[in-house]
């Protein structure tokens, strides 16, 4: 909050594994000055499932508890966590609920889910969370992206979101053309993972937007090849200009 001084609104996180936490999280993020909470599901739920009536119950109790607005954070189709499109629709319908951070990761389902959502309250804001295949997902009809991947690459992200809502297919293309190799350098043919953000944080380093890269263990770094992979991908998409300054800057501080 100090950080942004007011420039624009923040949002914040909360993962917990029950009310009582997740209640006591959001008010403190309340008091910090966030204006809505991007509510995840408890990770018991990944292991164990959940009842829909749950679900329910969790984010009105949040809601009750602070005022906050609320960003549902769909997890992928594949876990026990994975909210079905009428409980979508469901949450869709509670008032405190705004928007929705979509992060299937099976595009079927993805359509599926939009659509029962629009449906059920065509107001709501629905934000991919699709980092590994933006364009893709991004012409669906949603309203926006609320990517991790956008911490590296703001900039880009940006000008292929603004070429989608122009509707310019051939400019958003080119756009993506250089989104991709840095997405793969960050994230394969896989999905976000420990190991991805750790090369995320290198490919940051490298772009001069991060100063330390270091990951948190058990999580480690990027190989000698990833690194080169890493940088290749900077490089091509014109961004190692910055992480050449901020090599010069360290060697003068030196």
């Amino acid at each position: 909050m100090d950080e942004v001084d007011g420039r624009v609104p923040v949002i914040s996180s909360v993962v917990c594994e029950g009310i009582k936490d997740a209640i006591e999280q959001s008010l403190q993020a309340k008091e910090a000055g966030a204006v809505a909470i991007d509510v995840m599901p408890p990770h018991h739920w990944l292991r164990f499932g959940y009842r829909p009536d749950h679900a329910i119950e969790y984010f009105s109790a949040i809601s009750d508890a602070t005022g906050l607005d609320q960003i549902v954070h769909v997890y992928p189709a594949w876990t026990k966590a994975a909210y079905s499109s009428k409980l979508l629709a469901d949450l869709a319908r509670l008032p405190h609920v705004k928007a929705f951070k979509l992060g299937q990761r099976d595009m079927n389902q993805y359509a599926r889910d939009i659509q029962a959502i629009r449906q059920a309250d065509p107001t709501k804001v629905l934000l991919t969370c699709h980092d590994e295949y933006l364009l893709a997902s991004m012409v669906q009809g949603v309203d926006g992206a609320l990517v991790g991947f956008a911490t590296f690459i703001p900039g880009l992200i940006g000008d292929l979101w603004r070429a989608v809502k122009a509707g310019d297919l051939q400019r958003a293309m080119q756009i993506q053309a250089l989104i991709t190799p840095l997405k793969e350098a960050v994230y394969g043919a896989g999905e976000p993972t420990g190991e991805a953000h750790a090369r995320m944080k290198a490919a940051m380093q490298v772009a001069g937007v991060l100063q330390n890269a270091t990951p948190r263990p058990p999580t480690g770094g990027p190989s000698p090849r990833e690194m080169e992979e890493i940088r290749a991908a900077v490089r091509q998409a014109g961004l190692l200009e910055a992480d050449e300054a901020f090599v010069g800057t360290v060697a003068r501080q030196k």
